[in-house]
């Protein structure tokens, strides 16, 4: 038999949407797999749908949050290699069969990563299949789309590295990769489409509510204070964390003044911890500096 193959998916009331992400392990017609939903504690049907699937291996009651939830699935997989599947999304066509290949060309390998697309198939928003999307770098960490949908990990890489930190809601997934590439991960990248953000109005980070982008944003300028607060760091993990955290500044301000809150924005660009400090006012100059430098050289 080849390696088992485990998805773990986190769920909390998809009823409309889970059975896709089902439907998509199924439709890649793999000898030899496993998935685990964990979900949250559904209160909308979500349970029912997951019923018609006999095959699926499911855990439900209350948890931290998605990375806890994750954390939880890979801690029951039993698979050689482990793939996360968010509950809204779906795995495209083949993407299993790329997988297996590439792990079996290289027993040492500890990832793999292929493309991602976010949108459904009449209204693509972003396509993250390049090069540079796949990459497993700082910058892709940090400043990318992380695309942590379309890596596959082994077990040994994830009982070498560890878990998903729960300091995090958001972005455990850039902690977790900052991790990786400082780790060493051994990856082969697939030049190939695995992976479907589908985009809609519950996603967690897809989303153009203002209330939803500042907890996003203001979680990425937290991890990057984080890493910042370490001794030691790599060169380009420090120049990656500072333009995160600059970007970030600038962002959540721009978000303030939309909303008509002009004095937060001040505060935003001129305190820190509650705290008076031109740090960050400093950080977001620097960040639209290198920003219109990069467009104008572009």
């Amino acid at each position: 038999m080849p390696p088992l193959i485990s998805i773990v998916t986190p769920c909390f009331n998809r009823a409309d949407m889970i059975g896709d992400a089902v439907d998509s392990v199924l439709r890649q017609n793999d000898p030899c797999f496993e998935h685990i939903i964990i979900d949250g504690g559904s209160t909308d049907g979500t349970l029912d749908v997951l019923r018609r699937y006999p095959h699926l291996t499911v855990e439900s009651g209350p948890d931290r949050g998605i990375y806890d939830a994750l954390n939880k699935g890979v801690a029951k997989a039993r698979g050689m290699i482990i793939g996360h599947l968010n509950s809204d999304d779906v795995y495209e066509p083949g993407a299993f069969a790329r997988v297996r290949a590439a792990f079996a060309a290289d027993p040492g390998l500890e990832s793999v990563c292929g493309g991602a697309l976010i949108g459904d198939a009449d209204h693509l928003v972003r396509d993250c299949s390049g090069k540079r999307d796949r990459d497993l770098s700082f910058a892709n960490a940090l400043l990318g789309v992380p695309v942590i949908n379309a890596r596959f990990f082994s077990r040994r890489f994830y009982d070498r590295v560890g878990p998903y930190s729960l300091d995090f809601r958001l972005a455990a997934d850039r902690d977790f990769l900052v991790r990786a590439v400082l780790a060493g991960c051994r990856w082969a990248d697939l030049d190939a489409v695995l992976y479907r953000y589908r985009m809609h109005g519950g996603s967690a980070t897809c989303t153009e509510d203002v209330a939803a982008k500042l907890r996003f944003i203001g979680e990425n300028a937290a991890l990057a204070e984080h890493w910042l607060a370490k001794d030691g760091l790599p060169d380009e993990l420090r120049r990656c964390c500072n333009r995160l955290y600059g970007n970030s500044v600038a962002r959540l301000a721009w978000l303030r003044l939309l909303q008509g809150a002009p004095g937060a924005a001040a505060r935003q660009l001129l305190s820190r911890h509650g705290h008076v400090s031109l740090r960050p006012l400093a950080a977001a100059a620097q960040s639209v500096a290198v920003h219109a430098l990069n467009r104008r050289a572009a």
